[in-house]
């Protein structure tokens, strides 16, 4: 999905851009228990209450495609979606300045099993 998504914001967005995307996922991160699907229901939900009308980053702009986005189709709102996806990505994962560009430091590991409760 991210290949599609990229390609769009490519073909939509003018700059140096390579022609596909590439990602690292060789680096220390928190990772979730085996057997446990939750993890990409709260990354969504995180961002799309990030991204909402309450969210901090909330400009014109944002305001303006939150509207834009509401009145299409489902179609078209998807693909909406993830132009925005993208842009985030962009903007604040792989832009040195982003908020939550990965620039090599150690993470955090968790002490315990913060999802079940156990150690």
């Amino acid at each position: 999905m991210l290949g599609f998504v990229w390609k769009q914001f490519i073909r939509t967005h003018k700059g140096p851009f390579k022609e596909n995307l590439t990602w690292n996922t060789d680096f220390p991160c928190l990772r979730q228990e085996p057997g446990n699907n939750l993890c990409g229901y709260y990354i969504c939900e995180h961002m799309h209450s990030f991204l909402g009308p309450k969210g901090p980053k909330m400009t014109p702009h944002n305001f303006k495609m939150l509207n834009i986005q509401q009145g299409l189709l489902k179609e078209e709102r998807v693909a909406a979606i993830c132009e925005g996806l993208i842009g985030f990505i962009m903007d604040e994962v792989v832009n040195p300045t982003g908020e939550f560009y990965y620039d090599g430091r150690q993470l955090d590991t968790p002490l315990s099993n913060t999802t079940t409760g156990r150690s």
